[in-house]
């Protein structure tokens, strides 16, 4: 069903199709229970199924790589959604704790991140987008509304940032400069004290110069 729906946008004349958000390591749990994976080796003959389907078809495709953090489903991950700080979700009903990521962590989801993007590519993927937008973890990091770490993944914004440069530079490693990295991202938190179009005019250079296109 996935493949027909993206077969036919294909074949309507779409240059370039991102396929949607695909989970870079389901043990932080997934936003939707059906979501994408590409958090293992046994995903690439699918997704590679996928990216034939939509190059017959006569369009490109690119993927969507994601980390829900607080937004995780609870019936998608054992234990609660993890982030940078612990909080509670708005998301959920019932108020479901997010708790923080140990260092150790996010080291490993950087790591994931790097891994998925080689996947990609062994998938025939033609281009990586970060999904950094609408306050799931890449976001939720470089926000100080949910980020209110003191060490060195939060604080001021140089720490604040550090978690999507990790991100950008290990997807890059894998990706190389013949395809394009591109980063998707909210340009305002709409909620005071969280980020404004100001601070992204200041920190969108930031992501370019660690490897974003």
């Amino acid at each position: 069903e996935l493949t027909g729906y993206y077969k036919a946008r294909a074949e309507g004349g779409v240059g370039l199709i991102t396929v949607e958000f695909s989970c870079v390591d389901g043990r932080y749990g997934r936003a939707e229970p059906k979501q994408l994976l590409i958090d293992n080796d046994n995903l690439i003959d699918a997704h590679r199924s996928l990216v034939d389907t939509i190059l017959t078809a006569g369009s490109r495709a690119a993927i969507q790589l994601h980390t829900p953090g607080q937004f995780a489903n609870k019936n998608t991950l054992e234990g609660m959604p993890a982030g940078p700080s612990a909080q509670f979700s708005r998301r959920d009903s019932s108020k479901q704790l997010c708790r923080a990521l140990a260092p150790a962590e996010i080291i490993g989801l950087i790591e994931s991140y790097g891994r998925a993007a080689r996947r990609s590519l062994r998938a025939g993927y033609q281009a990586i987008e970060i999904h950094g937008a609408h306050g799931y973890l890449p976001m939720a990091f470089l926000s100080p509304l949910k980020n209110h770490r003191q060490d060195d993944w939060g604080g001021d914004e140089e720490r604040r940032l550090r978690f999507a440069l990790a991100v950008i530079r290990a997807i890059k490693a894998e990706l190389g400069s013949a395809r394009p990295l591109i980063y998707r991202l909210s340009s305002t938190d709409f909620m005071p004290g969280g980020l404004t179009l100001e601070d992204m005019i200041r920190i969108v250079p930031k992501l370019v110069a660690a490897g974003a296109d």
